[in-house]
């Protein structure tokens, strides 16, 4: 069975007079940038793909259909206030598990983790994950996250007998 590689990654920026770039790295090691002026003809339609694509997002992750409202409703208000996100705006950016659970194992900082884990596809992110030491790690940190957790208490409740 063969493993989908991405064919390309990409990096955005904006400048400070609202000029857009990106600069992509495709599979074979070809690098391009596209920039997108902040007058651009079409700066208009992007920003409707873009917000119109995150509306979606929020929506479509959603487990049902008053889930998909209240997730609209609070990018909604998240754009209004001038956020794009409403996951750690103000905190320190999202680690996954996987390099959480390769710091702690390799007793380095989450920045070295990160980097380790970007850099593999995804198929060596699962396979790194199935790993026994790895996969212990990575269900103590859920447990520790989970503590105190209310659906904790009552799964117990409801399991004991």
């Amino acid at each position: 069975m063969t493993t989908k590689q991405p064919k390309v990654s990409i990096a955005s920026s904006i400048e400070e007079n609202g000029d857009v770039f990106h600069e992509l790295t495709f599979a074979n090691g070809i690098k391009r940038t596209v920039q997108i002026k902040h007058d651009h003809a079409l700066l208009r339609r992007f920003v409707e793909n873009g917000s119109k694509a995150k509306l979606l997002a929020a929506a479509n992750s959603a487990k049902d259909t008053d889930e998909a409202i209240k997730k609209v409703d609070a990018i909604h208000a998240a754009f209004k206030e001038g956020k794009w996100s409403l996951v750690n705006e103000n905190a320190e950016p999202k680690v996954g598990i996987l390099a959480q659970a390769l710091a702690a194992l390799k007793g380095c900082s989450l920045e070295e983790a990160q980097a380790f884990v970007a850099a593999k596809s995804r198929a060596e992110q699962a396979k790194l994950r199935s790993t026994p030491v790895v996969a212990s790690k990575i269900v103590e940190l859920n447990v520790a996250a989970a503590e105190g957790d209310d659906a904790d208490a009552d799964l117990e409740a409801f399991l004991a007998v």
